[in-house]
């Protein structure tokens, strides 16, 4: 099964495990996923076997996180999405930020460290780049409300903390290659950004 398969196949489980409150960054992450698989069509990569190869090892974080959230013992990056379900009101892109700040600075550098085929860092540009390049169908795919779908601002913030990330966890990646951290060192600092996000006033 491809990792947009099983991203897809999601949609119809999340719920009825009590999970629903991540169907929004679920679809964000599927059209995420349908962008890089465009970009390795175009043979856009130096490497397209390495960069598929990390996508499906990337998505295993995910599916791994969303295993251990029902009982509260998945990542605290990942947690703090999964605890939503106890929180009044609209969570929607709370969710999406939180979800997005959990895979790429709580799993991307440990996911690169584990690859058979280490990714180079000119794939790892050109992944963002396809992101960016298909931004306006990602941020869409959230259904989030037709306003934010539309929304400059929220364009904008997206592609900020997409960059800002992006370029923080391949320095944490190579920080972990050295020796320099952790994982327990990541996983505390992707939970300390998620509790910073929870704070922010989200309007929906």
């Amino acid at each position: 099964m491809t990792t947009r398969q099983q991203l897809a196949g999601l949609a119809a489980t999340l719920p009825d495990a009590g999970l629903a409150v991540v169907l929004p960054f679920n679809r964000v992450y599927l059209a995420v996923t349908e962008a890089v698989e465009a970009a390795a069509a175009q043979r856009r990569f130096e490497d397209n076997e390495a960069v598929t190869t990390a996508v499906a090892h990337f998505a295993h974080y995910y599916l791994v996180a969303l295993a251990a959230g029902p009982t509260g013992q998945a990542p605290p990056a990942w947690q703090a999405l999964f605890d939503l379900r106890a929180k009044a009101g609209r969570q929607q892109l709370r969710g999406v930020v939180l979800g997005v700040q959990a895979h790429i600075n709580n799993d991307l550098p440990q996911a690169l460290t584990e690859l058979e085929r280490p990714l180079t860092y000119a794939d790892h540009a050109t992944i963002g780049r396809s992101i960016l390049e298909h931004r306006p169908a990602i941020i869409a795919a959230g259904r989030l409300s037709p306003a934010q779908s539309l929304d400059p601002a929220a364009g904008w913030c997206a592609k900020q903390f997409l960059l800002a990330w992006r370029r923080r966890a391949w320095l944490t990646y190579q920080a972990l290659e050295a020796g320099r951290t952790n994982r327990a060192s990541i996983e505390q600092a992707a939970g300390q950004t998620a509790r910073r996000l929870e704070r922010l006033p989200w309007p929906y």
